[in-house]
């Protein structure tokens, strides 16, 4: 009885043997099988190249980015592309065209603010998938307070009656606002003083209004308020003191 179980044993013992080694023959032979035809090294591969990597933008505007597709080794495939925004709701909104590229052709990422959007750093993934090759790529936008102001270059002006010349409102910009600005002149039939144009709009970074005292205009302090309208409505402000005097002649 002892002699049959010691026969067993060693006969289980060269079956467990036969089956590692059939083992490890099949799992040598699948390493040594060649590549399938579909994986990368056959077909190439391809890389991501986006510039610029950070844009800084100013609340309510946009900016592109440009994704080129560089094809490595014999890589002939269409590339579709995708971008998600890392903080989500943010009042941010993103566009790719062409969403789909081939090699060596370049797509263009369109992200565009809001007002709303709030002053911050915000991260986009940007994905290129082709077939089972995927490739990632993270860009960032910062978005700033968007915002002007109105100066002028002289806040009181004496004055007299009969004078003519020239008011600069300067538009003060922060936060790389660079909207359209319509700045508005008060309205100054009561101090008989005429001001020209009612209205100046620009990009830019001042205007300048024509007035002219009529002989009449009552002498004293005037308060003469300039105002600033951006597109979105908002509007600034910026008072210029006119002291005015008796009449005024070149030859004084």
């Amino acid at each position: 009885m002892k002699t049959d179980r010691i026969r067993n044993f060693h006969l289980l013992c060269r079956l467990s043997l036969i089956g590692i080694m059939l083992i490890f023959h099949s799992v040598s032979y699948a390493d040594n099988l060649p590549l399938s035809p579909t994986s990368s090294s056959s077909q190439g591969d391809f890389s991501l190249s986006i510039k610029p990597v950070v844009q800084m933008v100013s609340a309510g505007s946009s900016t592109n980015f440009s994704i080129g597709i560089d094809p490595e080794g014999s890589f002939s495939q269409p590339v579709t592309l995708s971008a998600v925004l890392n903080t989500p709701n943010a009042n941010i909104s993103m566009s790719l065209f062409p969403s789909v590229v081939m090699p060596g052709s370049k797509s263009v990422l369109t992200v565009s603010t809001t007002i709303e959007t709030l002053p911050s750093s915000y991260s986009i993934t940007v994905t290129g998938t082709s077939d089972r090759i995927v490739h990632t790529m993270t860009v960032f936008i910062g978005v700033g307070v968007s915002d002007f102001e109105l100066s002028l270059t002289q806040g009181a002006k004496m004055a007299f009656r009969g004078e003519k010349g020239m008011i600069r409102v300067n538009i003060i910009r922060s936060g790389g606002f660079n909207g359209n600005v319509t700045v508005s002149s008060p309205d100054t039939r009561l101090f008989k003083i005429k001001m020209s144009p009612d209205e100046h709009s620009t990009t830019g970074t001042s205007v300048e209004f024509a007035y002219k005292i009529k002989p009449n205009a009552p002498m004293g302090m005037q308060r003469l308020t300039f105002v600033g309208k951006d597109d979105s409505g908002r509007t600034r402000e910026a008072t210029l003191i006119f002291l005015i005097g008796i009449e005024w002649s070149p030859s004084d």
